[in-house]
C-alpha cells in the first residue's frame, strides 16, 4: 500500500467506493471511515543499527478487540531521515494479527549509528501520526551528552497525564519507563501503601482485570491519552514493567493474595501478554515463546553512558516478613533471598565489570536505599517490597558496583510515588547515588513534602531530599557530571498545569555523594 494522506473529511464525504479504491482490502467487520491508529505510535529498544516501531490497530478501543475483525490486516510502514519523509531509508509491510490484538512490532534494521529518524504507518486507508526515534551511537564514538527522562506510575483514575505532555517537549535522547503503565485495581480504588486515599477524577472501563481481554482494555483506555501518545512519539523508549501491570506487589509466581501459583500464573501470563502487545519492545510474545517477556537490557552511548535496565519482579523471592511496611525481621538477611535471580545477577555483574564508560546507569523499579519510614510512634518501618527487605541481595549489588573498573554508578528508580535523592552506603562509605522519580499521577496531587518526612530524613542521613509532587526526572549526563532535574506540577487533578523544576541534584565524575545544584 502506498502512503497517502486522506483527510477524515474526505473519507467521510468521498463515498465508500472511491475510498476503497485507495484502501485495497477493506475488512468486512470494519465500519468505513474508522481511524485505526487511535492508540498512537511508539518506538523502543534501540540498537546501533535500528529500533522497534509499534502500533496497534484499534478503530474503536472501547469495544472488544478494539473494533477489529478476527482476521489479519496488512500494515505498511516507512522510516525516513527527515520529518517530511523526503528521504525514506526503510519501508516494508507487516501483518497485524488478531492473536496479538492487531499490534505490530517492526524490527527496523540497516540504519546508521547515532541517527535521528522519523517513522509512520498506513493501514485500511489511513495514515498514522509520525513518531521520532534514535539509534544508539557507535560504542567507540565520543558522546558529549545524554539527556533522558525517568517516569512511570500512571494510575489513570487519579490524575491527568499532563506530565507526559511536558516530557514530550523536553528534547530527550530516550525515555525510561520504570513500570506501572496501568493499574489493576477495581474501578474506584485509589489507595496505596504508605499513603492516603487519592481523589478519583475518571474511571476505568470494566472491573478489575484478570483475563487477557481485560488487560487489553486497560491498555487501550490508557493509550487513548493524547499526552501519552505525544510522549511516545517524541523519542525512543526503554519500557519495563513493575507490579501493577499484573497485580500489586506480585513477584515470581506469588501474588499478594496467596493464590495457588498455577492460578496466579494464568493471570500473570495474560497480563504480560497484554504488556507486550502494547509496548515497543523486541521480546518474543509469550504465546509464541512460551515464557513471559523479560525487560532487562544493556544499552551504550559511546564511552559516556552504559545503561543496564533490570527486571526486579520476574525472578524475585517472595517478600519476607509477610510484606507490608514493618520492622526488618531476621528473614531479610537470608542469603537465599533474591531480587534479580542468579542469572540476571551474573548478567549485571558482567556488564558492570566490562563497562568502558564514564557512567553506569542501573535503571530499575524498586527503591534501593534502605529507608526507615518510621511509624507514628517512632518505631522502625521498612518497605518490604523494596531492596531494604533483601539485605544480602542488596550487598551483592553493592559489591558489583564496587567491582567496576572506573567511573561512577547511578541508580534510577520509580515505584515510590515520591521524589527522593539518596546516597548509597556500603562498608561505611558512599559507593553510588540513587535518583527516585515520583509518579505521573498515582496518589493524586501530592504535596511538597509528605507529613513526617522531615523526621524520616533525620533518621536516614543518606536521604538528601524528598518531595511528593507528581512529575518525572530529567537527567543530563556529561563527561564531567550527572545532574538530575526533578520536574513537578502542583496538581494532576486539574488539567494543563505547568511543570517546573523543584530541585536539581548531581554528582561530579569521580566524586561520591549528591550535592544540590
Amino acid at each position: 500500500m502506498r502512503f497517502f494522506t486522506p483527510t477524515r473529511r474526505l473519507i467521510l464525504i468521498g463515498g465508500i467506493a472511491a475510498v476503497a479504491a485507495n484502501w485495497g482490502h477493506l475488512p468486512k467487520a470494519l465500519r468505513p471511515g474508522a481511524y485505526p491508529f487511535r492508540l498512537g505510535v511508539a518506538s523502543g529498544d534501540p540498537l546501533t543499527t535500528g529500533f522497534i516501531i509499534w502500533t496497534r490497530l484499534a478503530p474503536r478501543p472501547e469495544e472488544q478487540r478494539g473494533g477489529m475483525p478476527s482476521e489479519p490486516v496488512a500494515v505498511d510502514w516507512e522510516v525516513a531521515s527527515d520529518d517530511a519523509f523526503r528521504t525514506v531509508v526503510a519501508r516494508g509491510r507487516a501483518t497485524a494479527f488478531p492473536e496479538l490484538a492487531h499490534s505490530v512490532h517492526v524490527d527496523v534494521q540497516g540504519l546508521q549509528p547515532g541517527g535521528h529518524y522519523w517513522y509512520r504507518f498506513a493501514s485500511m486507508g489511513e495514515q498514522s501520526e509520525t513518531g521520532k526515534a534514535q539509534t544508539l551511537p557507535d560504542p567507540r564514538s565520543h558522546v558529549a551528552r545524554v539527556r533522558f527522562a525517568a517516569l512511570g506510575c500512571q494510575h489513570y483514575e487519579t490524575g491527568y497525564y499532563t506530565a507526559l505532555r511536558h516530557a514530550a517537549e523536553e528534547e530527550l535522547d530516550f525515555i525510561y519507563h520504570f513500570g506501572d503503565y496501568i493499574y489493576e485495581y477495581d474501578v474506584g480504588i485509589g489507595m496505596e501503601v504508605f499513603r492516603q486515599p487519592a481523589a478519583l477524577i475518571r474511571r476505568y472501563r470494566g472491573g478489575a482485570p484478570s483475563t487477557l481481554e481485560d488487560y487489553r482494555q486497560r491498555y487501550a483506555q490508557t493509550k487513548e491519552s493524547l499526552s501519552l501518545q505525544k510522549a511516545h512519539a517524541s523519542t525512543t523508549w526503554f519500557c519495563t514493567y513493575d507490579d501493577h501491570e499484573v497485580q500489586n506487589n506480585w513477584v515470581s509466581d506469588h501474588d499478594q493474595g496467596g493464590s495457588p501459583p498455577d492460578m496466579f500464573l494464568l493471570r500473570r501470563n495474560a497480563a504480560l501478554q497484554a504488556w507486550y502487545e502494547h509496548m515497543p519492545v523486541r521480546d518474543m510474545p509469550p504465546i509464541v515463546s512460551g515464557r513471559p517477556p523479560d525487560c532487562r537490557r544493556h544499552a551504550q552511548w559511546g564511552g559516556l553512558l552504559n545503561a543496564h535496565f533490570l527486571n526486579t519482579r520476574l525472578y524475585r523471592s517472595d517478600q519476607p516478613c509477610g510484606d507490608g511496611p514493618k520492622p526488618l525481621c531476621p528473614e531479610t538477611r537470608a542469603p537465599a533471598l533474591q531480587v534479580l535471580g542468579k542469572t540476571q545477577e551474573e548478567w549485571l555483574a558482567d556488564g558492570l565489570k566490562a563497562s568502558p564508560c564514564t557512567w553506569d546507569l542501573i535503571a530499575q523499579q524498586i527503591m534501593v536505599a534502605p529507608v526507615d519510614f518510621l511509624s507514628d510512634d517512632g518505631d522502625a518501618r521498612y518497605n518490604m517490597d523494596s531492596w531494604a527487605a533483601y539485605e544480602t541481595a542488596r550487598n551483592r549489588l553493592f559489591d558489583m558496583i564496587e567491582a567496576r573498573p572506573s567511573g561512577n554508578a547511578m541508580i534510577v528508580t520509580g515505584d515510590m510515588h515520591e521524589n527522593w535523592a539518596c546516597d548509597l552506603i556500603h562498608k561505611e562509605r558512599v559507593i553510588a547515588s540513587e535518583i527516585v522519580s515520583t509518579s505521573i499521577t498515582s496518589d493524586g496531587d501530592g504535596s511538597v513534602m509528605q507529613v513526617g518526612r522531615d523526621k524520616v530524613m533525620k533518621a536516614n542521613p543518606f536521604v538528601k531530599w524528598t518531595n511528593s509532587r507528581r512529575g518525572y526526572v530529567v537527567s543530563e549526563v556529561t563527561p564531567d557530571a550527572w545532574v538530575s532535574h526533578y520536574r513537578v506540577m502542583d496538581a494532576v487533578t486539574t488539567r494543563n498545569m505547568p511543570a517546573y523544576t523543584a530541585a536539581s541534584w548531581g554528582v561530579g565524575v569521580g566524586e561520591r555523594g549528591l550535592r544540590r545544584i
